[in-house]
């Protein structure tokens, strides 16, 4: 029974892990890929097992793009919202020739809660003329892109 659901709890245990941060696709790249060849190489001495490797590779091979799609969305998800409140900060500071406080910007402190995992504003403060804005990488939790408002572009910043 448990060699029949192995396969599928290990790619629910790897989905959720990878679920998070696309670094760790990488991480269980080789391992998934050394298992994948141990399964052929067996599969060549029985022939009966080649259909379950295929569809065993098959499984994981979905698994693999399907967290590399699902990262990308977010990834692409996450620019559209920092692009959007980078343009509100600019129109306001247009209007008003200052840059907005945080519930200037966000107002409703429900929505500026559920951003701020997210996306970080700091406005400008006497040591820094320019605010921060800057959002988290959808693929490692340590790196992140700041605007540069001086530039009016995204800057990498990685750990």
């Amino acid at each position: 029974m448990f060699k029949i659901l192995k396969t599928p709890i290990f790619i629910v245990i790897f989905l959720l892990i990878t679920s998070q941060f696309a670094e760790y696709l990488f991480i269980f790249a080789p391992i998934i890929l050394i298992s994948r060849l141990f399964g052929f190489v067996s599969a060549a001495r029985k022939k009966s097992l080649w259909i379950s490797q295929i569809i065993k590779t098959l499984l994981w091979l979905t698994a693999f793009i399907g967290v590399y799609m699902w990262h990308n969305y977010h990834a692409s998800e996450r620019l559209a919202q920092a692009n959007q409140i980078a343009q509100q900060i600019q129109r306001f500071q247009a209007t008003h020739h200052r840059y907005p406080n945080q519930s200037e910007l966000f107002g409703n402190q429900q929505k500026y809660t559920e951003q701020q995992r997210i996306i970080i504003y700091l406005p400008p403060d006497k040591q820094r003329p320019y605010p921060v804005l800057a959002y988290r990488s959808s693929t490692n939790p340590f790196d992140k892109y700041v605007y540069d408002f001086e530039k009016q572009e995204w800057q990498f910043r990685p750990d």
